[in-house]
């Protein structure tokens, strides 16, 4: 792999333009230029600034390109490396893409918000049919209890009427027996 090749893994893999990448090592973009069009190589001078500014960076790799990239154990651990530096180190459109959920890009992300949007309408659409299901029930005890309502007023009215009957009966009956009480007393 020449310097050239190195390079643009290092950008690639670092997600930098050409110019972000230099200032972040403190030398002129157009040094990455000359390498990238293999003008020149990677100097010693230009070696040390890169290794400093991207200590996950295997040394060996650099100067030869033959083993990993990256250096496994600084990936995976920075010791005591402040949150502030992380983020400092990080590209500005993946801390954009992490804090602005309207313009977030991040595929994953839009998956989980289409996916949890799919779920809450799957759960809205559920207690609508519940509510509509417990309505049409409500319905039906309601009309049963009209009927009975209903034939309890009936009921109430026949025992009204029943009562009214014997009533209009024990009258006439009390009225017929006072006229023959008054009629015997008149003989």
């Amino acid at each position: 792999m020449n310097d050239s090749q190195k390079i643009e893994e290092l950008l690639h893999h670092f997600r930098m333009e050409q110019k972000d990448f230099a200032e972040k090592c403190g030398f002129e973009a157009g040094i990455i230029s000359n390498i990238k069009r293999e003008k020149s190589g990677i100097s010693k001078k230009v070696f040390d600034k890169i290794v400093n500014a991207f200590p996950e960076v295997n040394k060996n790799w650099l100067a030869t390109g033959e083993g990993n990239m990256l250096n496994f154990y600084t990936t995976l651990h920075k010791p005591n490396k402040p949150i502030d530096e992380i983020i400092a180190e990080m590209d500005p459109k993946i801390i954009e893409a992490l804090t602005d959920k309207k313009t977030s890009s991040c595929p994953l992300c839009k998956e989980k918000d289409e996916r949890l949007k799919e779920k809450d309408e799957r759960i809205k659409d559920e207690r609508i049919e519940d509510l509509k299901s417990n309505i049409e029930d409500l319905r039906g005890v309601i009309l049963e209890q009209k009927a009975i309502i209903q034939e309890q007023s009936e009921f109430i009215d026949l025992i009204k009427l029943n009562r009214h009957t014997e009533m209009e009966k024990s009258k006439n009956s009390f009225v017929a027996a006072a006229k023959d009480v008054k009629y015997a007393n008149v003989n």
